[in-house]
C-alpha cells in the first residue's frame, strides 16, 4: 500500500508538528495554482461532499493515485469549506470510502483539514489502489483531468 503525506505527520515530534502542517499548507497553496491534471482535482463541497467527489476518488485509485483539493473552484480560486463543517466532511469522507456498498475493495487514506488563504480546506493524497476500484457498482478511470465511467469498457482499467 502506498504511504502518504499523512503517515508521516503521525511519527512527529510534537515541536515538529506545526512546521510540516505549514508545509502542507504550502503544497495546496502551490497546487490550487497548478490547474487540474491526471493526478490533481479541485472540488468546492462548501457544506457537503458531491458524489463526483467520490467518482474522482475512485478514478485516482483506478490510475495512478492523486490529491484532491476541497474548497477550490475550477479555476483554481481557494474558497475553502465551512469551517463548522469541516469535521463532518472529513468524517464523511472516511465513512463513505469504508462502507463496502459504495466502495468496493475499500481504499485507506485520511483527509486533511488544513487552513489556506484563511480558509478551511480539506487536501485528500489518494494513492495508486492496488487492485480495480469500484464506487456505487460502477468503475471510474481518470482520463486527463476527467472522471470517466468504464464500466461496459472493463478492458480500459488493464491498459
Amino acid at each position: 500500500m502506498a504511504v502518504g503525506w499523512y503517515s508521516t505527520v503521525i511519527l512527529l515530534k510534537k515541536g515538529e508538528f506545526m512546521s510540516k502542517i505549514k508545509i502542507y499548507t504550502d503544497l495546496f497553496e502551490k497546487l490550487s495554482k497548478q490547474g487540474e491534471s491526471t493526478r490533481l482535482e479541485y472540488k468546492t463541497c462548501v457544506e457537503r461532499i458531491s458524489e463526483s467527489l467520490y467518482e474522482t476518488v475512485c478514478s485516482f485509485l483506478n490510475h495512478s493515485g492523486g490529491k484532491i483539493l476541497i474548497g477550490v473552484k475550477d479555476n483554481g480560486q481557494i474558497v475553502g469549506v465551512n469551517p463548522n463543517r469541516a469535521e463532518y466532511l472529513k468524517a464523511d469522507i472516511i465513512t463513505a470510502i469504508n462502507n463496502p456498498e459504495l466502495f468496493m475493495p475499500r481504499p485507506y487514506f485520511t483527509p486533511q483539514i488544513l487552513v489556506s488563504e484563511g480558509k478551511t480546506v480539506l487536501l485528500l493524497d489518494v494513492p495508486c489502489g492496488q487492485y480495480v476500484y469500484r464506487y456505487n457498482g460502477k468503475y471510474w478511470y481518470r482520463n486527463g483531468d476527467s472522471d470517466i465511467d468504464v464500466t461496459d469498457q472493463p478492458e480500459l482499467l488493464l491498459s
